[in-house]
């Protein structure tokens, strides 16, 4: 857990200051392609530390994960801008949908290159090496950018919000800052996504407390996540079309009552129906409320600002998502796995209801 806290620290850091980058000169392709350039060389990283032993594993895995923290809000804002107006959602689910085929297929290829050449490691790498490359040029030279300046009313438009006073640059980062501060909606957005994240369980905590109820072997709990995420794959486009028809904040709110649901219904069931069970809920919640909520945001904010306000918003969700799930282990060691779960479905609620509340009053 305090590993967990020192990499989210470290990813709000990363994420703010990029998105910051990419707001203040409007350089969205050029920061997610540092991102996916990044990730590719922390392929090449990987295979030098065949050579080069651990230190290269690590700066391998570094660039990996600063690397994602980098292009990750800029390329929703690339999603959001090119998406016709009344499909962001359907764009965002396809995105997440093809992410996640490529996080399954990824595992799949490894296990097909080791059983023809086993132990034969070098080519693995090299393969991956390959791929991440080739991404990396397709991102280059076929996603289109947004231009700065004159193209600010374009990329507003696109993006569903009205142009702001600021056009092109702007002189420093405090003016990107006072201009996301400005922003009354996507701050009621950020609060509420935070509630409601804090009652959100993280998968591992939970696979874990299905291995345990049902006493099936450790070996298993990978394709816990395998399953999650085959789910997810399944379902993220149609979730993604179903939050342009209804909103996407309702389906937000409609995925974490879900999951409420779930957390009261897990203790009670029979093992492998809570396996089977867990598996779907995850899925859509995942499906239901990643992409949505990115499209949410990307109404609300100026094109101007865009990047800045998503990349805080993932941090602010991903950091109260890793302290909900370390105060549900401390719950569940000190208090039993009923009352952890009773718990976190109580605070859920609560999330929730304040939510529907607010959201009912304001327009965002």
């Amino acid at each position: 857990r305090l590993m967990g806290c020192v990499y989210w620290g470290g990813a709000v850091v990363v994420r703010l200051s990029t998105g910051i980058w990419a707001d203040r000169f409007q350089k969205h392709k050029s920061v997610a392609a540092l991102g996916y350039g990044m990730s590719a060389v922390a392929k090449l990283a990987l295979l030098l530390s065949m050579q080069w032993g651990l230190l290269a594993a690590l700066i391998s895995l570094g660039l990996d994960r600063v690397g994602k923290a980098v292009r990750t809000a800029p390329r929703d804002v690339l999603i959001a801008a090119h998406a016709e107006s009344g499909q962001k959602g359907a764009a965002f689910g396809l995105h997440r949908a093809m992410d996640a085929v490529g996080a399954l297929a990824g595992p799949l290829l490894a296990f097909a290159l080791l059983a023809l050449t086993p132990e034969d490691y070098t080519l693995l790498l090299v393969v991956s090496l390959i791929i991440a490359t080739l991404g990396f040029l397709a991102f280059l030279g076929k996603v289109p950018g947004l231009k700065p300046g004159g193209n600010q009313e374009r990329s507003s438009r696109l993006l569903d919000v009205p142009v702001s006073k600021t056009q092109g640059e702007f002189s420093s980062w405090k003016e990107v800052l006072k201009q996301l501060k400005s922003q009354h909606s996507f701050w009621l957005l950020l609060w509420c996504a935070a509630a409601l994240s804090f009652g959100v369980i993280s998968d591992g905590l939970l696979y874990l407390y299905l291995q345990q109820k049902s006493q099936v072997a450790v070996t298993w709990l990978p394709l816990f996540y395998s399953g999650t995420a085959l789910i997810f794959v399944l379902a993220a486009y149609p979730f993604g079309k179903l939050a342009d028809r209804v909103g996407a904040k309702w389906l937000v709110v409609a995925g974490h009552a879900l999951l409420m649901i779930w957390y009261l219904s897990l203790q009670f069931l029979p093992p492998l129906v809570g396996i089977a069970g867990t598996l779907l809920v995850m899925g859509c919640f995942y499906a239901a409320t990643d992409g949505a909520l990115m499209a949410q945001a990307a109404k609300l904010l100026p094109s101007e600002v865009c990047t800045t306000g998503m990349a805080l918003l993932g941090a602010v969700v991903g950091l109260m998502r890793l302290l909900s799930s370390t105060l549900f282990f401390f719950f569940w060691q000190w208090n039993g796995q009923v009352v952890a779960f009773t718990a976190f479905s109580v605070v859920l609620g609560i999330s929730i209801a304040a939510t529907v509340f607010l959201w009912s009053k304001a327009e965002i």
